[in-house]
């Protein structure tokens, strides 16, 4: 369960709702609070969404779709290049986070 890794999350913070242009309602929010992380680095924060994201895609055998939640809170916290960098890594095999998957090969003994 992708949020057993983030630990106890409280309620995503949210800004009142506003009008767009179209005159439609838009709810603009970010990631939830998270005691863990201070208010003013949240590179741990992104890091461990980033993380947990790729790990219920993982769980989920490639569906993204139940993993929404996480992917919309890193890329509200974290830098576009880092993402980007990120991912290029995870294509080239040389991402040095956790990489889901990654035991079951070594204990197949891949």
């Amino acid at each position: 369960n992708p949020s057993s890794l983030l630990g106890p999350l409280c309620e995503s913070s949210a800004s009142p709702m506003s009008e767009s242009e179209e005159g439609l309602k838009v709810e603009l929010r970010t990631t939830p609070v998270d005691k863990r992380f201070s208010n003013t680095n949240q590179a741990r924060h992104c890091y461990s969404f980033y993380n947990a994201f790729h790990q219920c895609v993982y769980e989920n055998d490639g569906n993204d779709e139940p993993c929404f939640e996480l992917k919309r809170h890193y890329a509200s916290i974290c830098p576009t290049k880092w993402v980007e960098n990120w991912n290029d890594q995870r294509e080239a095999g040389t991402y040095a986070g956790p990489v889901p998957g990654e035991g079951d090969k070594k204990a197949a003994g891949h």
